[in-house]
């Protein structure tokens, strides 16, 4: 709810700044940008509340039943199976992955980090943590829910 009321607030005065600078009155500039701003705000806010109404940043912690190098090979390949994904940065010493995904009509793009740690032999500690590369969305229609689901459900596999 509350990013519902900061996207209607935004577009309010956005959208009044600008009929007004346009040489508008007062009056009928309030009344646009009101108008403009709750429409806007029970569209996309309806929207992000039927996909889910999920935050924007997903985190997941999983222990994986695998050595160090046997879930860092497995997050390679779980965050590359994304669409459009490619990675950014891999540190194995570190155990840190930072792949990109590229835009779709949900989002610009997310960045997925994981952080991939031993815990003994045999178990492998795994923090996933996707969130929009834009880093002021809004909303994002479950796409990065979306995105830890499918790498979640990919490392069990693994597993």
């Amino acid at each position: 709810m509350r990013k519902v009321l900061q996207l209607f607030i935004l577009s309010f005065v956005a959208m009044f700044g600008v009929l007004y600078l346009i040489g508008g009155e007062v009056g009928s500039s309030l009344l646009s940008g009101l108008i403009f701003a709750l429409l806007l705000a029970l569209m996309l806010g309806g929207l992000n509340q039927l996909s889910g109404g999920h935050d924007t940043v997903q985190e997941e912690l999983l222990d994986l039943p695998l050595s160090f190098e046997e879930a860092f090979e497995q997050c390679r390949e779980a965050g590359l199976q994304l669409k459009k994904a490619e990675i950014k940065e891999e540190r194995k010493r570190d155990g840190i992955i930072i792949i990109h995904t590229g835009a779709s009509w949900k989002s610009w793009g997310d960045e997925i980090l994981f952080q991939i740690q031993d815990t003994d032999a045999s178990t492998t500690r795994v923090a996933v943590t996707s969130r929009p590369k834009v880093k002021m969305t809004m909303m994002d229609y479950g796409k990065n829910h979306e995105n830890v689901s499918a790498i979640r459900k990919h490392l069990q596999q693994a597993g």
